[in-house]
């Protein structure tokens, strides 16, 4: 079943209700669920070109010097994810709290392109910053998240919970770069680029925040809609061609908004 589908069926689901059936859901106990994440994500790609080595190969007027480029890009990821939860009442309190942990795959991208420093007309000689592709691909997302949660007023006749959520997340990504440049110390003058692809696993650890709400339905049953920032942190990397004595540090930062439709079945105070 995909994203999509699921988002689209969790909503009709809960529209096709009437009201007269709602409940008012579980006050404590173990919760699970099928989530469908939609993110927009946003990815910065901090890039350096270092020629300072004093024997490196790359000719004047680079030899001694250092290109820096950040290029920010965005996209659009969708995925399927399952959550465990347990929320419990705060005693003399018409709130409650809900503690989860979520696993989520997902596809798609955030992606850019460096404009290129150099003093070659394509800027894409030895130790120029090259103007290549690139895109961050989040995959596999862990994470704990705690709810502060309650019904107040109108919303618990109609089945309705209002939550604020914090959590912490782990986020394995993909960084990947196109490139087309020369490798060699003499000028290739377009006739000996070499091209390819450099795909970079990293992992970034972030938090997020966010609201939603959950209507319940008959008996266990539950929905749940939420929007939420997250910021994924970074992750850091330096690629070092030694034969030409250049480096490359690179740092990705990336963050977004998200929203999340969730199927739930509440389990009660034990499996």
């Amino acid at each position: 079943m995909s994203a999509r589908i699921l988002a689209g069926g969790v909503f009709v689901l809960a529209l096709a209700v009437p009201a007269s059936s709602l409940a008012q859901g579980p006050e404590r106990g173990f919760y699970v669920g099928v989530a469908s994440p939609l993110g927009l994500p946003t990815a910065t790609f901090d890039k350096t070109v270092d020629n300072t080595d004093p024997e490196t190969l790359a000719p004047p007027p680079r030899a001694g010097t250092t290109f820096q480029e950040v290029d920010t890009g965005s996209g659009n990821v969708t995925g399927v994810g399952l959550l465990l939860g347990y929320r419990w009442p705060l005693a003399g309190s018409p709130l409650g709290l809900a503690a989860e942990v979520d696993l989520s795959t997902n596809g798609g991208a955030a992606s850019g392109r460096f404009d290129g420093i150099g003093d070659s007309p394509d800027r894409n000689e030895l130790g120029e910053l090259w103007p290549d592709a690139w895109s961050y691909e989040p995959g596999a997302r862990a994470g704990v998240t705690l709810r502060v949660e309650g019904m107040p007023g109108a919303f618990r006749s109609q089945g309705l919970r209002l939550f604020a959520l914090a959590g912490l997340h782990r986020t394995t990504a993909t960084v990947t770069t196109e490139f087309h440049g020369c490798l060699d110390p003499v000028p290739c003058g377009g006739a000996g680029l070499s091209s390819g692809t450099d795909p970079r696993d990293a992992v970034l650890y972030g938090w997020s925040a966010g609201v939603g709400v959950e209507k319940f339905l008959a008996g266990r049953l539950a929905v749940a809609a939420e929007a939420r920032y997250a910021d994924d942190g970074e992750a850091s990397w330096v690629a070092d061609f030694s034969d030409v004595k250049i480096t490359v540090p690179s740092v990705v930062t990336a963050s977004g908004i998200s929203l999340r439709a969730t199927l739930v079945i509440h389990l009660g105070a034990g499996f």
